[in-house]
């Protein structure tokens, strides 16, 4: 049968690609395939997270949350700063949340994209910016709220 009939027993196309483009193309194919799989963060993940990880890290969450609700980022080496850690257990931090995030097939919790940014001296600085899906914040704080509460 061919697939111009309707058939569904057609479970795969064959597209031409030039051989030195395959592993490119066989990769783009599986993190598409792998994005379609992932599950979205809900409030009842969200705080069973929150409800499971340390208070360093809730505490980054809220902080992520926070200035990415406000339409910004905070810089790693600040939000080390504020929340009273060193750098690279921050960066520890971002990695072992992102890493449950993996674990159970959903979105990173936090991006920390590389900004390049000219000092006012002239040359280029790279920073980390810490920053969440907008998405995510409302959960985050409702995971928040419901952490709060149940200290009472």
């Amino acid at each position: 049968m061919t697939p111009e009939r309707g058939d569904a027993a057609m479970s795969f196309v064959m597209v031409p690609v030039p051989n030195e483009r395959v592993l490119e193309v066989m990769q783009f194919v599986t993190r598409l395939a792998a994005r379609a799989s992932a599950q979205v963060w809900d409030a009842e993940s969200m705080t069973e997270v929150f409800a499971t990880v340390d208070d360093a890290s809730r505490s980054l969450l809220v902080l992520a949350a926070r200035t990415s609700a406000a339409g910004a980022a905070i810089d790693a080496v600040e939000a080390a700063r504020v929340l009273e850690l060193g750098v690279r257990e921050t960066a520890a931090i971002v990695n072992e949340l992102n890493s449950i995030a993996r674990e159970t097939n959903r979105p990173n919790l936090i991006t920390a994209p590389a900004v390049t940014q000219r000092s006012p001296d002239g040359s280029m600085t790279e920073r980390r910016m810490i920053q969440m899906d907008p998405e995510l914040v409302e959960l985050v704080q409702a995971a928040e709220r419901v952490g709060q509460q149940g200290e009472r």
